[in-house]
């Protein structure tokens, strides 16, 4: 999937998480009356060529039950950061 961005997304739409999400944003949006959040990670990625291209890399899928993340959630999309770290060709922004 490729998504491009014709605006800039602000807040309440675009948030950077903070403690055990930092380093991750979450994109809200609501369908049928349901709160939704995309968690992702912001980077560089290196493309065939080896030049840097930005991205915005999802990680998982929440349905928002409150005003918390459910437990083990904001691990779980750290530990699959981290894997994409390890792949050599991504390249997280520093926060």
């Amino acid at each position: 999937m490729y998504i491009q961005a014709l605006t800039k997304i602000q807040r309440p739409h675009w948030a950077p998480l903070t403690r055990d999400g930092k380093g991750l944003v979450e994109v809200r949006f609501q369908t049928e009356n349901i709160q939704h959040r995309a968690i992702a990670c912001m980077g560089h990625y290196v493309v065939d060529d080896g030049s840097l291209s930005d991205h915005v890399i999802f990680l998982g899928g929440l349905i928002e039950k409150g005003e918390k993340f459910p437990k083990g959630a904001l691990d779980k999309m750290q530990r699959r950061k981290k894997d994409l770290i390890k792949t050599k060709n991504y390249k997280p922004l520093q926060n």
